[in-house]
């Protein structure tokens, strides 16, 4: 059995697309049996998430009963997720880039690795963290990278890449940067469709050699783009969205070939997105968490990046806490009086943060606190304008099971344990 978890996309924008382009990969999923899938949820940052609706995916608990609301919870996850259940039953499985999932009891796990904002979980074997070392620490501190550490950690990714080459993965990989030197240029927007590529690679690779039974590979980038580069049907598509497409064809071509002749197929997003552009949404961050922080008296020991405009504070008391608390639920904007951070406690040494002001900014805008007022735009920049947004439906496309035509997406999980072969 092989789950693939293409986060987020549209088959529709997919339908379309792939006909102009000649993706004939995608086109090939596109016309396998289909299912709709459902939350309840409504809110974005509340519940219709990515984040959330992958947990309820991987339980079988809708979001009211597992209560996970953000990235890198799982710790407070202590219930078997699906690759548990098949591990119990004797199948072997290989799990690899999952979103805000534990890998839980190690039972039937040849191989696992988290997605890289669980930082507190670890690859199984041990030596794929070395893989994970560039992608985490650039997930963690994107906003405050440090030249000599992220230098460390790339040697780390590339040793990993060098000790683990062979099977004809290094020249694919770098067929695949040298495509987008034409395409997309390098960025880290590309960094992030190669790096589903190259994950895809390994997958693969360990799925074979191990002969695992039951096999799940989450993959993120047709989402991030889709947030930031999904043109107007009337628009040329740019030139990230065209690199992101090639590249999702390619990945599904090779999971397609991995697979045995009976094997049981799964393609799901959960949550789809609606193109927005245009509609006046905008994501806008610090351009230095610590040192904005630090102007306004916030005094954290540490401070973790989220996907976008998040993250985790962290603490050495909760004195310390509850102070900045303090401070931020007072930080506002002059125009409108509005509170510019949304805060929620996670522990008596924790708080999560996300900026909360999502519409056009003028270039006169100001901060206040204590009286004292700042230029927005001196410590604040605006990433983008949003080109898509989460959808309460998302699909099911596959082969070899039984489905209803609508399905919640906790459901989900019964459908994959009931397949168990006793």
């Amino acid at each position: 059995m092989l789950i693939i978890e293409l986060n987020e996309f549209d088959p529709n924008y997919f339908k379309k697309i792939s006909k102009e382009l000649n993706l004939e990969h995608i086109q090939h999923i596109l016309k396998l049996n289909h299912a709709t899938t459902f939350t309840d949820e409504q809110e974005e940052y509340q519940g219709l998430d990515p984040w959330v609706q992958w947990v309820s995916i991987h339980s079988g608990k809708p979001f009211k009963q597992h209560s996970i609301c953000r990235l890198s919870e799982t710790k407070k996850q202590n219930f078997k997720q699906i690759w548990n259940v098949f591990g119990e039953k004797n199948y072997s499985c290989g799990v690899w880039g999952v979103m805000n999932a534990p890998r839980g009891d190690n039972i039937g796990i040849k191989f696992f690795v988290p997605d890289p904002w669980s930082f507190d979980e670890f690859a199984t074997p041990s030596y794929l963290n070395n893989f994970l070392s560039l992608p985490r620490y650039i997930a963690k501190n994107y906003l405050s990278i440090k030249i000599s550490q992220s230098i460390k950690e790339f040697l780390k990714m590339i040793n990993f890449i060098y000790h683990n080459r062979g099977n004809g993965k290094t020249r694919k990989f770098f067929r695949m940067i040298l495509k987008s030197f034409f395409i997309s240029g390098i960025n880290i927007h590309t960094f992030s469709t190669l790096l589903d590529f190259l994950s895809t690679l390994y997958f693969i690779e360990l799925k074979d050699k191990f002969n695992t039974n039951f096999n799940i590979i989450f993959l993120n980038h047709i989402a991030h783009i889709q947030h930031q580069f999904w043109n107007k049907p009337n628009q040329k598509i740019s030139k990230h969205m065209k690199f992101a497409l090639i590249i999702c064809n390619e990945i599904i071509g090779m999971l397609i070939e991995s697979l045995d002749k009976n094997e049981q197929l799964m393609i799901v997003n959960g949550i789809r997105q609606v193109l927005v552009k245009g509609e006046g949404l905008f994501v806008y961050r610090q351009k230095d968490p610590i040192s904005f922080f630090k102007l306004f008296g916030v005094q954290s020991i540490n401070t973790e990046q989220n996907m976008t405009n998040d993250g985790i504070l962290i603490f050495n008391d909760s004195e310390s806490r509850d102070e900045a608390v303090e401070i931020l639920n007072n930080i506002y904007l002059k125009s409108t009086q509005k509170r510019i951070f949304y805060i929620e406690l996670i522990n008596s040494k924790k708080i999560f943060y996300q900026f909360n002001i999502k519409q056009k900014i003028n270039a006169d805008e100001l901060i206040i606190f204590n009286k004292k007022s700042f230029k927005f735009f001196d410590l604040i920049e605006c990433i983008c304008e949003r080109t898509g947004s989460h959808t309460q439906e998302g699909d099911i496309f596959y082969k070899g099971f039984i489905l209803p035509e609508r399905i919640y997406n906790h459901e989900i999980f019964d459908v994959l344990s009931n397949s168990i072969k006793h």
